[in-house]
């Protein structure tokens, strides 16, 4: 059995995505042959190995197949050895996964994405806060498929899975600007600046089953972008979403009912906070019973409610309340 082959048996699909397989797979061909060919690439010339990057990085987001490794070689004209390790994490750390896979992909020795004529190499950058001053890296390719199995679904799912690409030390392969990203993601927004990080997101392909994102990094000082990476997430598909929307309204009415026949009580409260969660759970559910019960199609979810069951308490000491009025 192939490694995709192992890696889809444990990802949960939606009927949606079997009645339209047919379709689905028309569009990932048109996608890949709009991807560009390596052999069409001058590696001498920094646009051209700019925009072949550039259509590799937006074929995969915008087909969300970072799941399927299979079609991602062929997108990316590659062919990869797979890594699988497993984790077991103690039951008396319940907030944290049973057990976690995680899938390494290396593409072959040839592949294209390396340190080339097209790069500027490394250039040393700058200390700003809690960073000290650092060299960019080489070009360096990652690619895992991780899957989470918790001890139950209290949290979140109980069992997910999450694929993350990443195109480090960009700068030694080619240097992308913000001008040359905006033009080819003329979409994409800036996210946030965090110690001298400034990230920049593109939306891909966001379906029932999952959400994916193409992330940008620059760092203070630089013209070019340090990194380009690909995530793709099944607790950002539009039925997670539904299902956590569906989970945050009922919880707040719920508490609220619970609220009026209780009086204030601290969060360290365990016996009071364990009768509020089994009220709630009572009357709602878990994110993940919602979730599999979930029929609804490529639906938005509803907005989470804007009050809370908790407050602030007054006084010098910033300390919250459940069921505080």
């Amino acid at each position: 059995m192939g490694s995709s082959d192992q890696i889809q048996r444990s990802i949960h699909y939606s009927h949606w995505h079997r009645l339209y397989f047919g379709i689905t797979v028309l569009f990932l061909g048109i996608s890949i042959c709009n991807a560009g060919e390596s052999k069409d690439v001058n590696w001498n010339e920094p646009s051209s190995a700019q925009l072949h990057l550039f259509q590799k990085v937006k074929a995969i987001a915008e087909t969300g197949s970072l799941f399927d490794p299979d079609i991602t070689a062929k997108i990316l004209e590659t062919d990869f050895q797979t890594t699988t390790t497993e984790s077991v994490t103690p039951a008396d750390r319940a907030r944290e996964p049973r057990s976690q896979q995680t899938t390494s992909l290396s593409p072959s020795a040839s592949f294209w994405y390396q340190a080339m004529p097209s790069g500027v190499g490394n250039f040393q950058l700058p200390a700003i806060s809690i960073n000290p001053p650092f060299k960019s890296r080489d070009a360096e390719f990652s690619y895992e498929i991780t899957r989470q199995v918790r001890w139950d679904d209290t949290y979140q799912l109980q069992d997910s899975t999450k694929a993350e690409m990443a195109f480090i030390g960009l700068p030694s392969f080619s240097c992308v600007t913000e001008d040359e990203m905006k033009k080819f993601f003329p979409t994409v927004k800036f996210r946030r600046v965090t110690d001298g990080a400034v990230t920049y997101e593109y939306q891909g392909k966001i379906d029932d089953d999952s959400g994916t994102w193409v992330r940008i990094s620059f760092y203070f000082g630089s013209e070019c972008a340090l990194s380009i990476s690909i995530v793709q997430n099944q607790l950002t598909g539009l039925r997670y979403l539904r299902a956590e929307s569906k989970y945050r309204n009922c919880e707040y009415l719920s508490a609220q009912r619970f609220c009026e026949n209780h009086a204030a009580f601290g969060l360290h409260d365990t016996t009071a906070m364990k009768e509020l969660k089994q009220h709630v759970t009572s009357a709602c559910g878990t994110i993940d019973s919602i979730y599999k019960l979930d029929t609804e199609k490529e639906t938005q979810p509803e907005p989470w409610p804007k009050g809370s069951h908790m407050r602030r308490k007054p006084g010098p000491i910033s300390t919250f309340e459940v069921c505080g009025k």
